[in-house]
């Protein structure tokens, strides 16, 4: 009956930069005697290929799984910018519409980003803005495809 969008950051663009240059990586080192350190990765041209590398991995599997679902089930797009806010929206214009909204942020662990649930029955303004956010951003998308690492 639904369907599924999903916009990603076009992997063959500089907004990915700007995402492996302002995320901070977190690993976790084993120091010993069940001791741990986290250690902070600011590698940047190696993080950019990896992160370039997951998301045309995840193009790639989108596209092949789009190949087994009805047409128009399934829809890909990407942009070209780095987008202040990830959405994850539930029956976005129903009645009964969800989401999840996650604020960016810079050099700032996904942990510590301010994330929240809008219900459009219960913040319909807010709801009702992000909605906006996400209809524009999906108009001025383009279609997803795989492109290769530099």
């Amino acid at each position: 009956k639904g369907s599924i969008r999903l916009m990603l950051v076009d992997p063959s663009d500089g907004a990915l930069e700007m995402i492996a240059t302002s995320a901070r990586f977190m690993r976790t080192r084993a120091l010993g005697n069940g001791q741990f350190a986290k250690v902070t990765l600011y590698d940047t041209p190696h993080r950019l290929e990896k992160l370039r590398e997951r998301v045309n991995e995840f193009i790639e599997y989108i596209s092949n799984y789009r190949l087994q679902i009805p047409k128009g089930k399934l829809n890909l797009k990407v942009i070209d910018f780095l987008p202040p806010q990830t959405l994850v929206i539930i029956n976005g214009s129903s009645n009964n519409g969800s989401m999840f909204v996650e604020l960016g942020a810079y050099q700032s662990s996904k942990r510590n980003r301010p994330t929240f649930f809008l219900q459009k029955n219960k913040s319909k303004i807010f709801y009702t803005f992000y909605l906006n956010e996400f209809e524009a951003m999906w108009e001025n998308a383009k279609p997803g495809e795989v492109i290769a690492s530099k």
